[in-house]
């Protein structure tokens, strides 16, 4: 599976990265807003997890799928609860 985060501030993506599964994507972007040393932890609510498609790393094929909004970075704020997006 692809992911990538959008800067909804700047209309751009983030380059695409792997993760197996929807969880653990979500993880790695909570990671990511909640680490003071890095660039979109300064303005969490700018950014937004999306997924975007399959990849096969045995072919090298990637399979577009409708962009799907996971998770936005003030979800993970202090005091915000992890909720999904609908």
């Amino acid at each position: 599976m692809l992911f990538s985060v959008r800067d909804t501030v700047a209309s751009q993506y983030l380059p695409p990265f792997p993760a197996p599964v929807r969880g653990v994507a979500i993880r790695l972007f909570g990671d990511a807003i909640k680490d003071a040393n890095g660039p979109i932890s300064k303005h969490p609510g700018d950014y937004e997890l999306v997924f975007l498609g399959f990849f096969d790393d045995e072919s090298g094929a990637f399979e577009e799928a409708p962009t799907e909004v996971l998770s936005r970075g003030q979800d993970f704020v202090e005091g915000a609860q992890l909720r999904a997006v609908s």
